[in-house]
């Protein structure tokens, strides 16, 4: 493989790409002033979101196990999506959320854009985040407003975003693309 020096690609991407991400993360947390925020995660290379964040609305507590993030996105009303690097993806944790009644924010996506309906998911581009703490702070304060895209946003989650739904469509796609590899 290709290298700087004798650093190869694949890792100076990879640092890239963690820098992007922590920057993202760490402005969007920064423009929430007013509603709590707790992050779950444990510090890279021991630097932790303490070093980058002193707020009094964020609480920062340990990495948890995939079934006990489960339970905290569920009792969630506001879900985070920081991953400005899926430009057109998803990150399974907005359809836990959206599954769960949780308003999304997220950076940008064409596909969530596409998918779920515009008052269920909040989106931000790039450093355009100053905005993003008032529209929590007016869900927090007005739920029923939002509930019914919430709603609607639910049940697109259960018709298409499920395990089971991706392990239809993959067996749909899959076959034709077997059958081709074996002429």
């Amino acid at each position: 493989g290709s290298t700087i020096g004798n650093i190869p690609l694949t890792e100076i991407f990879h640092q890239i790409d963690l820098y992007v991400r922590g920057v993202d993360r760490v402005e969007l947390v920064k423009a929430i002033k007013n509603a709590r925020v707790d992050i779950f995660g444990s510090a890279k290379n021991g630097i932790g979101w303490k070093k980058y964040i002193d707020q009094p609305n964020v609480f920062i507590h340990d990495e948890v196990p995939f079934t006990e993030a489960l339970e905290v996105i569920k009792q969630s009303k506001v879900v985070l999506n920081s991953c400005p690097t899926i430009r057109d993806g998803a990150h399974e944790r907005v359809f836990t959320a959206l599954a769960s009644g949780a308003l999304v924010v997220s950076s940008e996506s064409r596909y969530l854009r596409e998918e779920i309906p515009p008052e269920a998911i909040l989106f931000y581009e790039g450093s355009e985040k100053t905005h993003i703490g008032l529209l929590i702070d007016e869900h927090l304060n007005n739920p029923q407003e939002r509930a019914p895209a919430l709603e609607i946003a639910r049940q697109i989650v259960l018709q298409n975003h499920t395990w089971e739904q991706r392990a239809k469509q993959l067996v749909i796609e899959l076959v034709p693309i077997l059958e081709k590899m074996k002429k």
